[in-house]
């Protein structure tokens, strides 16, 4: 079971780093946006790190997408 959250959770940095390259954003930028480190950002979107919940809700809103769109499988 914990195998299968951890892959969930892949997707999320997976889709942070879609949608923040189809605004054509940088990852500094985001990561600015959100109030959090350039190292960090990227340990999201590489799937090293699993954000908290009310930074999935704020990355959400700076990316303009639904929340639930960051945990698609695609």
């Amino acid at each position: 079971m914990t195998t299968r959250i951890h892959n969930d959770m892949n997707w999320i940095g997976l889709n942070i780093s879609f949608y923040r390259r189809k605004r054509g954003m940088k990852q500094k930028d985001l990561a600015e946006a959100v109030d959090i480190s350039d190292n960090y950002m990227s340990e999201i979107e590489t799937c090293k790190k699993i954000p908290a919940t009310h930074l999935i809700f704020d990355i959400a809103d700076v990316l303009e997408v639904e929340v639930y769109k960051l945990f698609e499988e695609h």
